[in-house]
């Protein structure tokens, strides 16, 4: 499995182009999977813990924008 690594360089320009237009217009919040995931994870396992933080965190529905295969993760 890739390990997880914060994006430098131009991944993390990229993605901050992007987030950029979202942020003009509402609270954005950028975050990737857990590090050190055991191998065999599911995409349901990681939508898991995701769905654990935001209940945690937030106390109102949110909205989730999932990019490439964090969009399996969102649905």
């Amino acid at each position: 499995m890739p390990a997880y690594e914060v994006p430098h360089g131009f991944e993390r320009r990229s993605e901050l182009r992007h987030l950029r237009v979202l942020a003009s217009r509402c609270a954005v919040h950028l975050v990737n999977r857990r590090p050190g995931l055991e191998e065999g994870t599911t995409i349901g396992g990681i939508a898991a813990d995701y769905a654990m933080v935001i209940e945690h965190e937030f106390d109102r529905p949110i909205t989730v924008e999932g990019v490439s295969t964090g969009g399996s993760v969102a649905l």
